[in-house]
């Protein structure tokens, strides 16, 4: 994680394809995560490769902001009801499964994958 909350914005496509594969590695950890960083991927999937613009930068900084206090993952409670939640768009699919355990809702795990 330090490697990437350290990581200054790159202006080199194989670095930032670089940034992409570690965020794919942890992305089964982080709700949502292929969603944020959606713009810098269409970024580089785009023929005319523009400059960075500020939606990459946002996305970028939100991700390292995210990943400098990620939430922990808790393990499953037996006789506890599970919860799954469901995140779904054209390019991208998201689920949390939790448990409401005391008032308080714990995630037992996280999935974010992108369309391709």
């Amino acid at each position: 994680m330090k490697a990437i909350t350290e990581m200054p914005p790159s202006k080199y496509e194989n670095q930032i394809w670089g940034f992409l594969g570690k965020l794919q590695y942890i992305s089964r950890f982080i709700f949502k995560l292929t969603m944020t960083y959606e713009p810098i991927f269409i970024k580089l999937k785009k023929e005319d490769k523009a400059e960075w613009d500020e939606h990459c930068q946002k996305a970028f900084d939100k991700i390292k902001e995210y990943l400098s206090s990620p939430p922990v993952l808790s393990p499953p409670r037996p006789g506890i009801p599970l919860r799954l939640y469901l995140t779904v768009t054209d390019t991208t699919a998201g689920e949390v499964l939790a448990q409401n355990v005391e008032g308080s809702e714990r995630v037992i795990y996280n999935l974010s994958k992108k369309f391709i």
